[in-house]
């Protein structure tokens, strides 16, 4: 039987054997190719169609590919090169790899800093959830959830990394900053007694009083900024006294500038403007002239004329320190400071008739 000196042994169709039929993005398998290669010198591995895109080549029965999105379909075949092996009609095995997609590790927490005295924050899963938490030394981090233990951290900036559990494991990173922030300690914040009408310049005081740590000072702030005649830097454990226009309410707010804390606001309904009258008491010599004051008001007074001209006094209620005697006439001026601070004045002119002096009984009166 005649030998055929020239002829060309075709390689096999080979079997394809994926290390895995699906893989992750830029993650690469291995692809066992099994079958003879006879006069073919390698296994030439195409995408798109037989003979189509060229990805690789191998005289071994393995190699390493490295499929794209959403699937990869690859066909192999022997080849020569050279002529022996006619390709064009040469048969390819294929096998398809599945690319999954990555997985979507995205979360965040409420706020990127925080003090030790803050509630705990836990962060907010929008990728996949079941993944795990971690972050270095000094965060308090529970990994399941992600919940940062505020007051049992170390203060400082951290990073936190949440890491998937999904088919292509994925992670991403978000900031945390926790400071040793100092602690509110204001204990009470109350409004006074029933509000002053302040004199008769169309205005009313409110008291606030309010109590705070040794280290502290507050602030007012009224949300109708209408306030006025207030310290901006109060000490702690005080009281202020607030003026406000009459037909305005009060809505005072405190700060704790040492604990960043607010407190109110606190409200006071504009009292009802009544006219006051400070008209003199009718009274013996004894008495000496005096004004009625409502609480909360204080005066000075000074003897513009008469016998006791210059001479000068003041108290919640003045009175002039020495008796008056028979005759004594003159006019006494009396500067008067409202609960608001604001000053009005009141002159009342007085003459003695039939007094006796000092200690003597009450045989005369001013008028």
């Amino acid at each position: 039987m005649a030998q055929c000196a020239n002829c060309c042994n075709n390689p096999d169709v080979p079997t394809l054997t994926p290390s895995s039929t699906t893989t992750c993005p830029s993650t690469a398998i291995t692809l066992t190719i099994t079958g003879n290669l006879n006069d073919a010198t390698n296994w030439h591995v195409y995408t798109g169609s037989c003979g189509g895109t060229l990805v690789g080549t191998t005289a071994t029965n393995s190699i390493m590919l490295t499929p794209t999105a959403p699937s990869t379909t690859y066909f192999v075949r022997g080849e020569d090169g050279a002529g022996c092996v006619n390709e064009t009609t040469g048969l390819c095995a294929n096998t398809t790899i599945t690319v999954n997609s990555i997985d979507d590790a995205s979360f965040s927490y409420a706020a990127t800093t925080y003090c030790a005295t803050d509630t705990d924050p836990t962060p907010t899963i929008t990728g996949l959830t079941g993944g795990t938490f971690s972050s270095t030394a000094g965060l308090a981090i529970n990994t399941t959830n992600g919940t940062i233990d505020l007051d049992a951290s170390t203060a400082g900036a951290y990073t936190v990394t949440y890491t998937t559990a999904g088919a292509c494991p994925n992670s991403s990173t978000a900031s945390v900053t926790i400071n040793t922030c100092a602690t509110c300690d204001i204990t009470a914040f109350n409004l006074g007694a029933t509000p002053v009408q302040c004199g008769n310049i169309g205005t009313y005081s409110v008291e606030v009083s309010w109590t705070d740590g040794p280290d502290a000072s507050v602030s007012l702030v009224d949300a109708n900024a209408t306030i006025s005649g207030d310290n901006p830097a109060l000490v702690a454990n005080g009281t202020a006294i607030l003026a406000y226009p009459i037909g305005t309410d009060a809505n005072i707010v405190i700060n704790d500038t040492d604990g960043t804390c607010v407190f109110g606001p606190l409200t006071q309904v504009s009292p009802t403007s009544t006219p006051i009258d400070y008209m003199p008491i009718e009274g013996t010599c004894d008495d000496n002239p005096q004004i009625t004051l409502p609480a909360g008001y204080t005066c000075a007074y000074q003897f513009l004329t008469g016998t006791h001209s210059g001479n000068t006094g003041s108290g919640p209620i003045a009175v002039y320190p020495a008796a008056l005697v028979n005759g004594d006439q003159g006019t006494v001026q009396y500067t008067i400071t409202t609960p608001c601070g604001s000053t009005e004045t009141v002159d009342v002119n007085f003459i003695c008739v039939s007094c006796s002096g000092a200690g003597a009984a009450n045989s005369g009166s001013w008028d």
